[in-house]
């Protein structure tokens, strides 16, 4: 876990995820209700003695004429805030330095990307995941291809297929909804006006893909109704899965593989790819849900910590693993 600057730092990110217009109904609905409370005599009786019921709906009334003023006031702060801290965040992802932290500057050098350390002893920094040297960017290289993060790759897949003359769908994307990372493609053959391949695409540089992900993608093959597939893992496969897919419509395609293949394109097209595939920052993971580029957060130890969504607290996606921060 990863150890927050303050309380005041947290409930300001519980504000921010209340909607702004949330605070601003509120504020309306506590100023009529109050206004209408302050004006009926809810408890006076008439009788002999002391009116008890006349002391507590004064009370009440009191209540309801300074609450009226400051509840609003309250809920117009909320909604300030709310708005203002999720413009913040907006802003900043774009910048790709969202909520407060920097992208570790060894995981984007040399890609056209600046980033400074916060050094405010925080808690949110610290030494980043190691990785090995940054491979060349100015060919293609099996390097290249097993370090590009999985969202790249998806859109690499989809772009070579474009160039063999395939349309290619890509999955949904926005935190308010869609398909999560790791959706399939799916391939449409110039005007069809349904799909006859679907794509999947997993970026394991360190694990091959096993035969549960076949599974998977014959499962969502038979649900899409298409008779065609194709996986693509950097990574590789195992046995098991070459195996599985043996007799099948499915066709595997690993990091040599991919290579060869680009290798077949006119130079042109190769070069179309290689400029996608290393445009910007293609080694930082992107956020499943959001598809937007992840922050490195320095847990407690020094040895720990993880990849969360720039987009927190709205979306509190949190990759810890090297394989999670591969996988799509």
């Amino acid at each position: 876990m990863a150890k927050r600057t303050s309380s005041l730092e947290e409930l300001l990110d519980a504000t921010a995820a209340v909607p702004w217009w949330v605070g601003v109904a509120l504020a309306g609905a506590s100023y009529l209700l109050l206004s209408w409370v302050a004006g009926v005599d809810w408890f006076a009786r008439p009788g002999a003695g002391v009116d008890t019921g006349g002391m507590v709906s004064a009370l009440v009334a009191v209540f309801a004429e300074y609450g009226r003023v400051g509840l609003p006031v309250v809920f117009v702060g909320v909604a300030v805030v709310s708005g203002v801290r999720r413009w913040r965040l907006a802003r900043s992802a774009k910048a790709g330095e969202p909520h407060g932290f920097r992208v570790p500057p060894d995981q984007v050098r040399g890609f056209g990307l600046s980033a400074t350390r916060n050094d405010g002893g925080n808690g949110l920094t610290g030494p980043a995941p190691r990785r090995a040297n940054n491979p060349d960017i100015s060919q293609w290289s099996l390097a290249l291809i097993q370090a590009v993060e999985w969202l790249r790759l998806e859109e690499l897949a989809a772009a070579y297929f474009g160039q063999l003359g395939f349309r290619a769908r890509m999955p949904a994307v926005g935190i308010d909804g869609g398909a999560e990372g790791g959706g399939d493609i799916q391939l449409y053959w110039e005007d069809a006006a349904t799909p006859g391949i679907v794509v999947r695409c997993k970026a394991w540089r360190r694990e091959p893909v096993g035969v549960e992900a076949l599974r998977a993608l014959l499962e969502a093959m038979g649900a899409s109704n298409i008779a065609e597939g194709v996986f693509v893992a950097s990574g590789g496969f195992t046995p098991e899965a070459r195996a599985f897919c043996a007799g099948r419509n499915m066709h595997l395609i690993d990091g040599a593989d991919l290579l060869a293949k680009i290798g077949q394109l006119a130079d042109a097209q190769q070069q179309a790819l290689l400029a996608l595939a290393t445009q910007g920052d293609f080694l930082t993971p992107s956020c499943p849900t959001c598809r937007i580029k992840m922050l490195f957060r320095q847990g407690k130890a020094q040895d720990s910590g993880f990849w969360g969504c720039a987009n927190f607290p709205r979306c509190r996606n949190k990759l810890y693993s090297a394989r999670e921060a591969q996988a799509g």
